[in-house]
């Protein structure tokens, strides 16, 4: 059957992730994500009812300020099959109502170290781990010698 959980999250969120919290309750003011891997993706998924399920990402063109009021940003409703923004953009949550349960997942920046036994655990429990990246070509080098 595999692991629910992995199932889960993979069926809802259609990005690579090294790593997911589940939040109780859990408001987390303007922050960026810096120890993410650059050029991942954040995604949130809503896990139960509540209202107010907005999540604010910076956005100089947007309607809504953030929390402090100090930067401009787009409100993301939080709804199956929840949402997806740059770990590097401002982001935090907005007020709710209710009991607010959510996973958030996640790339590692060091996501290049992980071991091969850590990338096959994960694989096994159903985590969607990056492809690592193409090996580039060495530069070209003269080997005349004049």
């Amino acid at each position: 059957m595999g692991n629910p959980n992995g199932v889960y999250i993979r069926s809802c969120a259609q990005v690579p992730f090294t790593s997911f919290v589940l939040q109780r309750n859990t408001f987390m003011r303007a922050h960026r994500d810096m120890n993410n891997a650059m050029q991942s993706l954040n995604a949130v998924l809503p896990c139960s009812a509540f209202t107010g399920r907005g999540v604010w990402v910076q956005d100089p063109n947007g309607n809504y300020a953030s929390m402090d009021g100090t930067m401009r940003g787009t409100v993301l409703n939080l709804t199956l099959p929840g949402v997806t923004f740059d770990p590097q953009q401002w982001h935090e949550t907005r007020s709710w109502t209710g009991d607010r349960i959510t996973i958030a997942i996640f790339t590692v920046r060091a996501v290049d170290d992980l071991t091969p036994a850590h990338v096959a655990t994960l694989r096994r429990l159903e985590f969607a781990i990056p492809e690592p990246p193409a090996p580039t070509a060495p530069p070209a080098m003269n080997l005349d010698s004049e």
